[in-house]
């Protein structure tokens, strides 16, 4: 398994998230929201157009950290979220 994992989580204009790192078939990202922080799963060939997956988390830490503990190619969600906001993964 090829993870390529930022240590400056660089921000990304096009979808206003932070690209935290990026897999074989996946980019993982962190998108803050009004009210929470947002895990954003995308497949690399719908990359920056579309995302796959979303999973909130309270503001502040927690969705950077479960992010980059977070392997989507061996786990379904990361852990810790307080609600999945959408998975149109076929598992």
């Amino acid at each position: 398994m090829a993870v390529e994992l930022t240590t400056d989580f660089p921000f990304d204009p096009e979808i206003q998230s932070y690209v935290v790192k990026r897999c074989e078939e996946w980019i993982v990202s962190v998108t803050p929201m009004i009210y929470n922080d947002r895990v954003i799963l995308s497949m690399k060939a719908d990359y920056p157009w579309g995302w796959t997956a979303g999973w909130c988390y309270d503001k502040g830490g927690a969705a950077f950290l479960a992010a980059l503990a977070w392997d989507p190619d061996t786990e379904d969600a990361p852990v810790g979220f307080k609600k999945l906001a959408g998975d149109a993964r076929n598992r």
